[in-house]
């Protein structure tokens, strides 16, 4: 279990250079080989497979996982994680026409 934590650990510190990178694939397949438990405590790496799949136009398995981060961001109290999730969700959400989806209690969250 430690090492599945590490490596959690080390993807989410990676996941940043990767994205930005172009390294999509490598970092999907990264973070889809770790545990939902994980994914659930390390928000970001939901955050970065949901942009992975984003590009792949995969939105509504985007918006899941954009949403799955947003709550974890909230539960720990991350408001820069938070507000990049809400500004994701939003875009997707008017891509997909859902316009007023996305914008739903912002200062909510961020207050």
């Amino acid at each position: 279990a430690e090492q599945w934590e590490s490596a959690a650990q080390t993807i989410e510190q990676m996941a940043p250079s990767f994205y930005h990178r172009g390294l999509l694939a490598r970092l999907q397949k990264w973070i889809q080989a770790l545990t939902e438990t994980l994914l659930v405590t390390h928000p970001w790496l939901n955050y970065y497979l949901g942009m992975c799949l984003w590009g792949q136009g995969q939105f509504d398995k985007t918006l899941h996982l954009l949403q799955a981060a947003q709550s974890g961001f909230e539960t720990a109290a991350d408001n820069e994680g938070l507000g990049e999730a809400m500004v994701q969700l939003s875009v997707v959400h008017q891509i997909q026409g859902n316009i007023g989806q996305g914008h739903r209690h912002p200062h909510q969250h961020l207050s």
